[in-house]
């Protein structure tokens, strides 16, 4: 299952001044790329799910510059993460294949987010991501 590229930018309680930031996401095929020039948390991928018990999202990133990839799933109407380790520099050529898991127990996953936080300039490649059961 492809997980839907949608683009949410969230709410931030930072100075008016911090929205100035250039953001750019482009998209090619399964590729989806965040390129920035100062802090940057937003939700980069969502999609709508109902599989029940552990559930993991996989595929390939690049990272220039530093950035946290943190996937959020919503069981019973609350949100829940599990987190990469706080990356740096990964190469679009070495890549890093990851895999972000979660257990609901005997709930259900109904939606699943991956947000990307970055402190600084820099960008973030997320390649081929895909949700499925465990």
């Amino acid at each position: 299952m492809k997980l839907l590229m949608t683009v949410l930018l969230l709410s931030l309680a930072l100075p008016a001044a911090a929205f100035d930031l250039a953001i750019r996401i482009t998209r090619d095929g399964d590729s989806t790329r965040l390129e920035t020039s100062g802090y940057t948390k937003i939700v980069l991928l969502k999609e709508e799910t109902a599989l029940a018990g552990s559930i993991v999202v996989s595929g390939r990133l690049s990272v220039s510059g530093t950035a946290s990839v943190v996937m959020w799933s919503r069981v019973d109407g609350r949100y829940y993460f599990s987190r990469l380790p706080r990356l740096q520099n990964v190469s679009d050529r070495d890549g890093l294949d990851f895999e972000i898991p979660f257990d609901a127990g005997d709930k259900t996953v109904t939606e699943v987010l991956i947000e990307v936080e970055m402190p600084g300039a820099g960008s973030v490649t997320i390649d081929s991501p895909k949700l499925r059961g465990r």
